[in-house]
């Protein structure tokens, strides 16, 4: 999936050093894989990953932070048609940023996330549009980092194999 993300703080402090973000992240994109139960549950990892350019006018005049964040997510897909699938869904893991340009090292922390959007399924194929809030600080705890933010963000996914459903099964789903 990719999309739209913004950071939720312009101005930090990194290194010990006032730094201002450009806010709208570049590069945003996330790979997910997931297991998916008849009852509408689902469980799966996830890949996002983005980047914010970043002004230091003190010391150094351009920087760029790039976060990296595995997360395990659970989801709840809604059956509103055969084809349409509301869901909601959060997920918890770790976030990586890391500087470069001007300024130079990385961070970590734990990371976690709210999720809410749509599916569209024509097997084997389907369409997402999601929200996706974002929270993790990277750092130590005087020296912590916020690096989350908030976007929407739209992927196609892939089935590659359907819990199979007995024609019985199949039938009551429908009513």
């Amino acid at each position: 999936s990719a999309g739209s993300f913004k950071l939720a703080d312009e101005r930090q402090t990194v290194a010990g050093l006032g730094a201002t973000y450009d806010t709208t992240s570049k590069s945003v994109f996330g790979v997910e894989a997931e297991w998916r139960g008849a009852s509408g549950f689902a469980v799966g990892a996830e890949y996002f990953s983005y980047k914010n350019d970043m002004v230091i006018p003190s010391a150094i005049p351009m920087a760029q932070q790039k976060v990296n964040a595995i997360m395990v997510n659970g989801k709840y897909y809604f059956r509103a048609a055969d084809w349409f699938y509301p869901f909601v869904g959060a997920g918890v893991g770790q976030a990586r940023a890391t500087y470069s340009g001007g300024l130079t090292g990385d961070a970590t922390g734990l990371a976690y996330q709210g999720l809410a959007g749509m599916e569209f399924r024509f097997k084997p194929v389907g369409f997402s549009v999601q929200y996706k809030y974002f929270s993790s600080k990277t750092g130590e705890d005087n020296r912590e980092v916020k690096v989350g933010g908030s976007g929407f963000l739209a992927g196609v996914s892939i089935t590659f194999c359907a819990y199979p459903l007995r024609r019985r099964e199949a039938l009551a789903m429908r009513q």
